[in-house]
């Protein structure tokens, strides 16, 4: 496995990273709609509206194939598992 010289950026895709600006500003959206629903400042309710529902699976569904896509990208070589386990009992301590 080949690791990265410090001066060395790695490739950036910007149609992904503009994918996941407007997911993340779409849930922001979406629950501020549910909190605002929550207040009583407006009318309709996310939960029960075919508009909101719709949009809540697409939103879910963007963040699992943005998921899915960064996971590719990140361990395109494969997955250190020596580092992975080392972080993890890390975290776990």
């Amino acid at each position: 496995m080949t690791s990265q010289t410090p001066s060395e950026k790695p490739q950036r895709f910007a149609l992904i990273d503009f994918i996941r600006g407007a997911a993340i500003i779409g849930v922001v959206i979406y629950h501020f709609i549910w909190d605002l629903r929550l207040f009583r400042f407006v009318v309709t309710d996310p939960a029960y509206d075919i508009v909101w529902m719709v949009s809540q699976k697409i939103l879910f569904s963007s963040f699992l194939m943005l998921a899915g896509v960064s996971l590719v990208l990140a361990h395109g070589n494969g997955i250190d598992w020596r580092g992975f386990w080392k972080r993890f009992l890390i975290l776990m301590a």
